[in-house]
């Protein structure tokens, strides 16, 4: 990706942040001319149009997106989501449907499946949906903790092995070990 690129998707993006809507479309435009095969281009643009209310040209990037990157679930689940809110949910149903298999721990796209389901009447199929995306995330939250766990103790483990090590090369003869013990177990009190 060129300097000239770079720069005008961080004003495009600095400029959908401030909600300059308008501003921001008119730089994604002006990035997309300058590489049109980009997908987080589509992606990006797409969203800013959707935000504009400019829903169909929205779809269109978001067409752009999962074209170039096919096997990229978030692209599915993102256009899902338009096409929902556009009233398109036979084909937001078929996009979730991709993105969860294309990834079927995708929780976010399974419950907002099971919303749609919900919304159509099949309460059976979107109960099911929610009992599945509710199991995942209690099995994601527990991997989380485990991951957590194993960071937690792995950090304490290198301070201590660090410690050891500064403290044995800055004490290197047994009487100045014997001594520094002796300090810490009166208190942290020097004798004189």
């Amino acid at each position: 990706m060129s300097d000239q690129l770079n720069k005008i998707l961080e004003e495009a993006r600095s400029l959908y942040q401030q909600q300059k809507l308008e501003e921001a479309k008119r730089k994604y435009l002006k990035a997309e001319q300058i590489e049109g095969a980009n997908p987080y281009i589509h992606y990006e643009l797409g969203l800013t149009l959707y935000h504009l209310n400019e829903i169909e040209e929205s779809l269109k990037h978001f067409d752009h997106a999962v074209a170039l990157q096919p096997q990229n679930p978030f692209r599915y689940s993102s256009r899902a989501y338009v096409r929902s809110r556009n009233g398109q949910v036979d084909l937001a149903i078929e996009d979730y449907k991709k993105a969860i298999e294309l990834d079927p721990e995708d929780v976010i796209s399974m419950n907002n499946l099971g919303l749609l389901e919900e919304q159509l009447g099949r309460t059976s199929a979107a109960k099911k949906l929610f009992d599945q995306s509710k199991e995942l995330l209690k099995e994601q939250n527990g991997s989380q903790q485990i991951a957590e766990k194993l960071v937690e103790e792995q950090e304490q483990t290198s301070y201590k092995a660090t410690l050891k090590s500064t403290l044995f090369s800055l004490i290197k003869s047994p009487e100045e070990r014997k001594a520094f013990l002796d300090f810490l177990k009166s208190g942290l009190k020097i004798k004189k």
